[in-house]
Parts: C-alpha cells; sequence; structure tokens
C-alpha cells in the first residue's frame, strides 16, 4: 500500500512540475509580449504642402530605434526605406551597388591564375587584330562617305529619381475638391443621425476623455501646424474648420500649436510644420476595453452593427 501511495505521489508530482513549467512558460510569453507592446512608436514628420512647393520627409522607429521605416518626398518623387538594426530590409530606393577594384589596383604579385592567362591571351589577340584592320584600311582606297543622314531626335534622357526607384506622386485630379466635398456632406449625414441618438452627451463624454488621454500621451511637445485650407462650396470651409477647431483644442492641449487659416473665396490647400509624438499600442488597447466597458458605448456600437448587418442582407 505504501508502495503504491508513493508511486501515486510521484506521479502527481511529476504532474505539479510539468503544469508549472508550462504556466511560467505562458506567463513568460504573455510578459514578453505586454513589453513588446508597451514599447512606444515614435514618429516624426515635417514638411510643406502647397501650389509651388510638396516635400517632406519622416521616420517611424519602434524597439529602441532597432526597426526603422524612413519616408521623404520630393520634386513629385517618393521614396521609403526598412531598415533593421542599420541594415536595409526593402525599400523604394534601388540597393547601392560596391564598386569593383579596377584591374590597376589590383597588387601584381608575379603569379598568374589560369584564368588571368587566358584573358590576357585574348586581349593580345584582339590588339593583333585591330593592327591587321588598321593596315587594310590604309593600303586599300577608302568608299566615298555617305551623305549625312539626319539625326533622329534624342531620345529624353531618364531622370535620376526614376533610375533609382523612387515613385511619381499622382497629381490632384480636377475634381478632387468635388468629390472630397461629396464625402464631407455624408459625413455631416452621419453626424445629423447621430445627434438624433438619445444617449450622445455620455457617448461624446466617453470618448472625449479617451480621446484626451490618447493626446495626452503621445507628448506633442515640439510639434507646430500650420494648415491653410478651402473648398469651393465654403458651406464645406465652415463645416471642415467646425471639425479642425475641435481637433485643434485637444492638440493645442496636449503641448501642439495648431493654427487654422479658412479660406472662403477659393479652393486650397497649403500645410507646413513639425510633428513628433509617441504612442504605445497597449495603452490603445487599454483604453479601447474602457470604452468597451461604458454601457452606452456597447448600445452605440451593437446599433451599428445591426444597421450593417441588415444593409447587407
Amino acid at each position: 500500500m505504501e508502495a503504491v501511495l508513493g508511486v501515486l505521489g510521484s506521479i502527481l508530482l511529476f504532474i505539479g512540475t510539468v503544469l508549472l513549467w508550462i504556466l511560467g512558460i505562458l506567463l513568460g510569453i504573455i510578459l514578453l509580449i505586454l513589453l513588446i507592446l508597451a514599447i512606444p512608436i515614435r514618429v516624426q514628420a515635417q514638411g510643406q504642402v502647397g501650389p509651388d512647393v510638396r516635400e517632406g520627409e519622416g521616420e517611424i522607429t519602434y524597439f529602441f530605434r532597432l526597426l526603422r521605416v524612413s519616408a521623404y518626398f520630393k520634386d513629385n518623387a517618393l521614396a521609403w526605406r526598412l531598415t533593421l538594426a542599420g541594415k536595409r530590409l526593402a525599400g523604394s530606393e534601388a540597393p547601392v551597388e560596391e564598386a569593383a577594384r579596377s584591374p590597376e589596383e589590383e597588387p601584381d604579385d608575379g603569379i598568374f591564375t589560369e584564368e588571368e592567362v587566358v584573358s590576357r591571351m585574348e586581349t593580345e589577340k584582339s590588339q593583333a587584330e585591330e593592327k591587321v584592320k588598321q593596315t587594310v584600311e590604309e593600303i586599300l582606297p577608302q568608299p566615298e562617305p555617305e551623305k549625312p543622314r539626319e539625326e533622329a531626335p534624342e531620345a529624353e534622357e531618364i531622370p535620376e529619381w526614376v533610375k533609382k526607384g523612387l515613385r511619381p506622386i499622382r497629381p490632384i485630379g480636377p475634381n478632387f475638391w468635388e468629390r472630397l466635398g461629396a464625402k464631407l456632406a455624408r459625413v455631416e449625414s452621419v453626424w445629423m443621425q447621430f445627434q438624433a441618438y438619445p444617449y450622445k452627451p455620455q457617448i461624446w463624454h466617453a470618448f472625449r476623455k479617451a480621446g484626451g488621454k490618447l493626446l495626452h500621451s503621445m507628448r506633442l511637445r515640439r510639434s507646430h501646424i500650420h494648415l491653410r485650407f478651402g473648398w469651393q462650396d465654403p458651406a464645406y470651409t465652415g463645416l471642415t474648420m467646425g471639425g479642425a477647431s475641435m481637433i485643434g483644442q485637444f492638440l493645442n492641449s496636449s503641448g501642439c500649436h495648431i493654427e487654422l487659416e479658412p479660406d472662403f473665396e477659393e479652393a486650397c490647400l497649403e500645410a507646413s510644420g513639425k510633428l513628433e509624438f509617441q504612442i504605445r499600442i497597449l495603452y490603445i488597447l487599454w483604453l479601447g476595453l474602457g470604452l468597451l466597458a461604458n454601457r452606452y458605448v456597447r448600445e452605440l456600437l451593437l446599433l451599428v452593427l445591426r444597421k450593417v448587418k441588415n444593409r447587407a442582407n
């Protein structure tokens, strides 16, 4: 009986040890994932957009700058690059090829390989054939020179940024402002439907609180933006000004200085400034769980999902 209990105890001890190891590994994996998600993603961007100038550059770094994505555009050309620990992984730029050493730079130690001997023999043979050809041309009478032909138009030289693999930016079409205005009108109709929701103050308070926390965590300390905009319809300009002003209040309270300059006379879009911030994926997930914990947000989400499902059916 004692032997049976001893064997049973050993089995249970082995099973418990294995379960503890599995639990420890799972906890370690979870802690590692949380640690990776808690590392901030840093974003830096600056540039200018206007009728006569369109240039800028930006960079996104992650995991203590080991993973880096950099991009820039200038002269209607866009380029990007992905590097890991300084090693280029992908990008639109062509990799720089190392220039091969010229034969003059190679050391001459008096020892030649079989390939070098064959190469020298072929070189000497080609030089001898060239000398024979020149001698024959001097002895034989030369034919009359042909009439000069009309020179074909020179092919347009390929720009340097095309050779590097850069991509041109698609220009803004003539109907861009009208399409954007129509989309803003649809957004306005959705906003009017939201106005009829009975618990919109609670929804607005929840999203405003979450958005304020998110912007505060981004640390927009050294950022400033100047924006001059206008649509062909002044009503759309006023609507955009109202929405941009609400966003500007959050940005100004978080440390980013934003200047809005609406133009009610013509369609235009000019922007300049510098933007630096950092964001944590783990904090975004935490704020999302906080929003789902709100009863009014869940009801609104279920209502929207029901409407989408009914439209699909």
